[in-house]
């Protein structure tokens, strides 16, 4: 069982350094990517008129999950940016 710091610094790794020999990393990144390309997507399909009327529940369940996992990406980087060796200050505010 990973240990809470042991944990805080595999979430660092993931999320911060992503060295290209770390599978974990490498889908965290493409799935993020690909979560932004489908927001923009979103956000073009969403200007037109009969798209927005046809599939505007569908539009808002989506923008919901998306804004769910970028805050959880974002607190999960908070949260572990104190595991970086960089810097001299162990608080991420």
């Amino acid at each position: 069982m990973l240990s809470y710091e042991r944990l805080k610094k595999r979430t660092y790794e993931v999320l911060e350094v992503s060295r290209a020999d770390d599978l974990v990393s490498r889908i965290v990144d493409r799935l993020l990517i690909i979560l932004i390309l489908l927001n923009v997507v979103a956000g073009i399909l969403h200007s037109v008129a009969w798209v927005e009327r046809d599939y505007d529940a569908l539009f808002s369940y989506f923008e919901i999950v998306s804004i769910a996992i970028f805050t959880l990406e974002y607190m999960l980087r908070l949260w572990c940016i104190t595991a970086s060796q960089r810097g001299r200050f162990k608080h991420p505010l």
